[in-house]
């Protein structure tokens, strides 16, 4: 593919679920995700990157069978505040609580939704494969 129409295409945005325990815990609960579950996030070309960053949180994906295109579980964001949000931070791996479209809390008589920054996504994928090996 011609890198010039490459560079205009916007960057997809992965997702998978995971439960706000262990290694999540304390980013999450540092920027007020108090939910069961939030939703990992990531604006990046390389899926594999995301899928090993996720696995720094304790997050098992499982691999890719022959033919599929993803790993199952992770799925591409098409609803604009997460993808509007994600594609701001490129490359980094983020989380916000519930489905997506809940977990806003009240500050200062506005209603926000946390976003916790949980790292480089590049540096996040590395140190899970040194851990794993």
């Amino acid at each position: 593919m011609n890198n010039a129409v490459r560079q205009s295409e916007p960057l997809p945005v992965w997702v998978v679920v995971a439960d706000t325990t262990g290694r999540l815990a304390a980013p999450c609960q540092a920027v007020g995700i108090t939910a069961h579950r939030a939703l990992l996030v990531a604006a990046t070309d390389d899926v594999d990157a995301f899928v090993a960053a996720v696995a720094r949180f304790g997050v098992t994906v499982p691999s890719r069978r022959r033919g599929d295109l993803l790993p199952a579980g992770v799925v591409q964001a098409v609803f604009d505040p997460i993808v509007g949000t994600t594609r701001e931070r490129p490359g980094r791996l983020l989380a916000r609580c519930g489905d997506g479209r809940d977990g806003a809390v009240l500050v200062d008589g506005d209603l926000v939704v946390p976003w916790a920054d949980l790292g480089d996504l590049t540096a996040l994928a590395a140190e899970a494969a040194r851990t794993a090996a």
